[in-house]
Parts: C-alpha cells; sequence; structure tokens
C-alpha cells in the first residue's frame, strides 16, 4: 500500500512515485496525489454526496479542483466567492460549462443553502454564517479534512 507524505500546507506542485510512496510537496488538489496510484477513493465521496446540493465556499487554489472533479462526477454543485465575475476570470466559464452555478458578490455568505458546504481554509470554522448553515442541519467540511478522510493511504505528516 503507498504511503502519503505530505510536506507543505500549500498546494499541490509536485508528486513522485517511488517504492511504494507518494511524496507530495504540497496539497491543495486532492486528485492529483490518488491519480499517482489510479486509485478511486472518490466513489465512497459521490456516493456519500449523491443527491445532495454541494456548496463551496471560496473558488481559489483551494477549492478549484474539487469543484470541478464534483461537477465532472455529476453532483448538484453550488460555489460562492466575493469576488466578481471579471476579478475571477476564465475560471468562471470554465465552472459554468461544467454545470456549476456561481454565487459572486460581497453578500454571498447571506446565500449559503445545501446539505454539505465545502469552506475555503481562510474561512473562519465558528463564522456567524457557518453557524446559522450547522443549526439547519448543514455539514461543514473542508477540502483537507475530505482528503485526509478519503486518502487510501496512510498519512504521515
Amino acid at each position: 500500500m503507498p504511503t502519503v507524505t505530505l510536506n507543505s500546507l500549500n498546494s499541490f506542485s509536485r508528486v513522485e512515485k517511488s517504492g511504494g510512496w507518494c511524496i507530495i510537496s504540497n496539497m491543495s488538489r486532492l486528485t492529483t496525489a490518488l491519480e499517482a496510484y489510479s486509485m478511486k477513493p472518490t466513489d465512497g465521496l459521490y456516493r456519500l454526496l449523491k443527491g445532495k446540493e454541494i456548496l463551496f465556499v471560496g473558488i481559489g487554489v483551494s477549492n478549484r479542483e474539487l469543484i470541478a472533479m464534483m461537477a465532472d462526477a455529476g453532483l448538484s454543485v453550488t460555489a460562492c466567492d466575493r469576488r466578481s465575475t471579471g476579478e475571477l476570470g476564465p475560471v468562471c466559464d470554465e465552472l459554468q460549462t461544467k454545470g456549476v452555478r456561481l454565487l459572486l458578490g460581497e453578500n454571498y455568505p447571506q446565500q449559503f443553502e445545501g446539505d454539505v458546504l465545502i469552506r475555503t481554509p481562510g474561512m473562519y470554522f465558528h463564522q456567524p454564517a457557518l453557524e446559522e448553515f450547522r443549526a439547519r442541519g448543514g455539514i461543514v467540511t473542508s477540502e483537507m479534512e475530505l482528503f485526509f478522510r478519503f486518502c487510501p493511504c496512510p498519512i504521515i505528516a
């Protein structure tokens, strides 16, 4: 069984396979390390999220790949960001082409509706909008929490 070694808390820049080891320089892209071994741990994740309304907060380096991956899997995905279409650039068209709904602008925290919210790492976990979402029965998680839950390898960090 391969082992995943996490060397940084930024974003993936390199994946190396050597003697059953998968060495990850950084880690914002959930899929890169898993694809290095052609693993499909996402099957369990997709089964868990099928039929749920998934809301991503933050369309940045941390969430962008996972947003696209879930949309490609046919899941119901909405992505929110404080930035406008003009500030985000071509990523908006790319995500909308995949069927992702976008909620953009400064007032987006008032629009947290859905079953599962995947927050950006920079968003405070106990922010009032997230507390309200949880009080309505929503689940708040993050890309990293999902990575740790569904990574099929022992993680050494």
